[in-house]
């Protein structure tokens, strides 16, 4: 659990760049091959640090996420906005959810709330 990345950067090449070390990393890529990874998105994978709803690059961010995730080009989370998802696991009479939410969808711009 944690961020996939800090882009915490509104250049889209960077990011490229950020996510593409973050998958060359032998930890990351150990884990990948042991297991399928699932993830969603908070602001430092996003782009802009605590950026929102409102952000101008949502669209090429949220292509990063879902690339690195290995969401399959024709799957229909790559159609709508944001990068929330639910998973299912495990044999009848014992399966658990993973609900991933996408804050970003509904976050304003926020505002600095004047304490430390």
């Amino acid at each position: 659990m944690g961020d996939n990345v800090y882009g915490d950067t509104l250049n889209m090449t960077a990011l490229d760049s950020i996510y593409a070390r973050q998958n060359r990393r032998p930890g990351h890529r150990a884990l990948r091959e042991s297991t399928r990874v699932i993830g969603t998105w908070d602001d430092h994978d996003y782009g802009a640090n605590d950026a929102g709803r409102s952000y101008p690059k949502r669209d090429r961010s949220q292509a990063h996420v879902l690339d690195f995730t290995d969401v399959p080009e024709d799957h229909p989370r790559r159609e709508r906005a944001g990068v929330y998802s639910a998973h299912t696991y495990g044999p009848p009479g014992k399966r658990v959810k993973v609900i991933l939410l996408d804050h970003t969808l509904s976050l304003s711009a926020l505002r600095p709330s004047g304490g430390s």
